[in-house]
């Protein structure tokens, strides 16, 4: 790991820019200038008359002048020893005043060095990190590209809503990777700074990088949470990390030029280029952590191997990331939970990491079945998210910008849907052994017990908890979202395991087999409310990031009345035959004969029947799922978005192609059949 420096003088004026409030005063009568001139006075040690653009200095002595530059480069003598204890504290002597300045607790972040006045830092270009755009396009051309969109005219949900503040001058003790250093939260200073970096030509870090890095804070970072506010801990972790550290600064970049690549498809070829560079410097990061066992957090890694897991999908649809997840889930077993200080900083920290893979192995869950924990993980991991929710309670009382209001819901989602996946795929492929047949006993006595548990959520006081700081995305959604998780799981064990729903209907045992089910009575009103839950979260809620998976799980439960046939080759469309001459009969046209001739099908007696009740009904879900994805495409990355619409298109035609009377198509198999997978959050 790498931290990133700037020198002093640098700092001052990126400041001054950064705090209105903080802005120096004008020279006094004394004449007394700044330190700051240009970097060829500052390499001869001669005193720069700071004249803009070039010092009169340089030309009287007949010298080139180096301008006023912003030197940046990476350090790696600061790097922190891979065993940590405890917080480190660092001295920096500037202008002749004493700073105590400590690192975040539990992050790899490094101590600013100690810069003399003449110090010169050359402008370098952090080596040929971002050639990868110019290998495709001019530089002229990238930054055409990169500027296209006019920040002013963004969608509302774009932004953090809240009011932007000001940050004041660093305090004694405060973090630098958060008060002295760019963004911090505030997507207004990013902005800033981007444009002070621009109007310098020979500022150290190119104008693409800064482009991406402001893409991030202000487009990707609000679409890949669920709430964005000084709460939203993606925001937070990123902005205190990203010019400490080089694996951060490059996952950022990376994740903002695959964002773009679905507008912009010559971004595709630069933001592969740059994904393998950040993959190149995580890896770099946690091989320098040579320790078996982590005494303090290892946010750096942790954070960039999120970033780059749940977004490699952006470029490849059908990538979920499986090893990045594998990875980060190693690092985090690493932790020595006994020998680490936690205080109330870490803490946090540890609590926002566990909830973050609870989510993500609730997404691979579904369609990497490899990838399901054996028992003495899932145990593990049982624990661990009782601890972060207070002793396993429904909901917790700081929302997660992943799993919301409720890290619970959402691991016993994702153990719900393994656990069908893994039973369904026993009865597609099935061995004939005795041991096969005794699996799958356990396994439905084991969604028997899961059922009960999830059936144990309640959200009721949930509402009166914290807040999340978003005007668009209040701690209502996020509710409603925990509960649609709750109906969600619920929904794929009762799909899955038609027992369960049988002992749910004890009127209702006239019925043998699987494909037996009542699905009108039990499954399909389920999946109804289900829909009628997802209606009630606004389409601009910043909750939209996690809806995904439920709109394919609310799909899956939509099937039609088998038991009547319906012409699915007709239906929405009318074919008129060609009309036949019609003459007048007592002063009146033939119209019936006319309206006889518009073909719509086989003449079914129920027909009457599917013009309401249940056939209508799942039709209207239908249509408001896809008219909810048709906006999520336009909101989120598309990419998860177009599998999403895809495998539900699919699912539903091979619902509707069964024969009367049948349920056998699971969705699952649709899945595993046409390959449309993706991570669908």
């Amino acid at each position: 790991m790498s931290s990133f420096s700037m020198d002093s003088t640098s700092k001052r004026e990126l400041k001054s820019i950064e705090s209105p409030a903080a802005a120096p005063s004008k020279r006094g009568r004394s004449g007394r200038r700044s330190r700051v001139g240009c970097l060829t006075c500052k390499e001869k040690h001669v005193k720069c008359d700071e004249t803009r653009p070039a010092c009169r200095k340089c030309a009287d002595k007949g010298w080139t002048c180096g301008g006023y530059g912003y030197g940046l480069k990476w350090s790696y003598k600061h790097q922190p020893t891979p065993i940590s204890p405890a917080c480190d504290e660092a001295t920096t002597i500037e202008e002749g005043r004493t700073v105590t300045t400590g690192t975040r607790c539990g992050t790899k972040t490094s101590a600013l060095p100690q810069v003399s006045d003449g110090t010169v830092f050359d402008p370098l270009p952090l080596d040929d990190t971002f050639a990868v755009f110019d290998d495709q396009h001019p530089r002229e051309d990238c930054e055409e590209l990169i500027s296209q969109t006019d920040w002013a005219s963004h969608p509302a949900w774009y932004k953090p809503a809240v009011a932007t503040k000001e940050r004041s001058s660093p305090s004694r003790g405060s973090c630098p990777s958060q008060q002295e250093t760019g963004f911090g939260m505030e997507y207004s200073t990013a902005l800033r700074w981007s444009n002070l970096l621009a109007t310098d030509p020979s500022a150290g870090i190119p104008n693409t990088a800064m482009e991406l890095i402001g893409r991030w804070f202000g487009e990707v970072c609000p679409a890949w949470s669920g709430f964005d506010s000084n709460s939203n801990m993606n925001r937070e972790l990123a902005g205190s990390l990203w010019q400490n550290s080089e694996p951060v600064f490059m996952c950022l970049q990376s994740m903002a030029a695959s964002f773009m690549s679905s507008r912009l498809p010559r971004m595709r070829q630069p933001a592969h280029r740059l994904l393998k560079k950040a993959v190149a410097s995580v890896q770099a990061d946690i091989a320098s952590s040579a320790a078996t066992l982590y005494y303090s957090i290892p946010t750096t890694s942790l954070f960039s191997l999120l970033c780059l897991g749940t977004s490699v999908c952006w470029l490849d649809a059908k990538r979920v990331g499986s090893p990045f997840l594998r990875q980060a889930k190693h690092l985090f077993e690493q932790i020595d939970l006994q020998s680490l200080l936690m205080d109330a900083e870490q803490l946090r920290i540890l609590q926002y990491f566990e909830k973050s893979l609870v989510y993500w192995e609730m997404l691979v869950s579904v369609v990497a079945s490899d990838e399901a924990e054996t028992g003495v993980e899932r145990q593990r991991r049982e624990t661990a998210v009782a601890q972060v929710t207070r002793d396993g309670n429904a909901a917790d009382i700081l929302p997660h910008p992943w799993t919301g209001i409720s890290s619970l819901s959402s691991q016993l989602f994702g153990q719900a849907v393994r656990l069908c996946r893994v039973y369904r795929q026993g009865i597609t492929n099935p061995t004939g052994r005795a041991s096969s047949l005794l699996t799958a006993m356990q396994r439905i006595d084991e969604a028997r017990s899961l059922e009960e548990r999830i059936l144990d959520l309640d959200f009721a006081y949930a509402a009166h908890l914290g807040d999340t700081g978003d005007t668009r995305t209040p701690r209502s959604h996020l509710v409603l979202v925990a509960e649609a998780y709750q109906l969600a799981a619920l929904l794929q064990l009762y799909i899955t395991f038609p027992d369960l729903v049988s002992l749910r209907l004890p009127h209702e045992r006239n019925f043998n087999q699987a494909e037996d089910v009542p699905w009108n009575k039990w499954i399909v009103p389920l999946a109804l409310r289900l829909v009628n839950v997802l209606e009630q979260i606004p389409p601009e809620s910043g909750s939209r990031m996690m809806q995904p998976l439920l709109y394919i799980c609310a799909g899956a439960g939509l099937r039609r009345d088998s038991s009547v046939a319906i012409d699915t080759a007709a239906s929405g469309l009318c074919i008129l035959r060609p009309a036949t001459p019609s003459g007048m009969k007592d002063g009146q046209v033939d119209m019936m004969a006319y309206v006889d001739q518009i073909d719509v099908g086989a003449d079914e007696d129920a027909t009457n029947e599917n013009m309401s009740g249940p056939a209508m009904d799942v039709d209207e879900a239908r249509n408001f799922i896809n008219a909810r994805l048709d906006l999520l495409k336009r909101t989120l990355h598309p990419n998860p978005i177009v599998v999403t619409a895809q495998l539900l298109k699919a699912v539903w035609a091979a619902y509707d192609a069964e024969p009367a009377g049948s349920t056998s198509v699971h969705w699952f198999d649709v899945m595993e059949k046409t390959g449309l997978r993706s991570l669908f959050g």
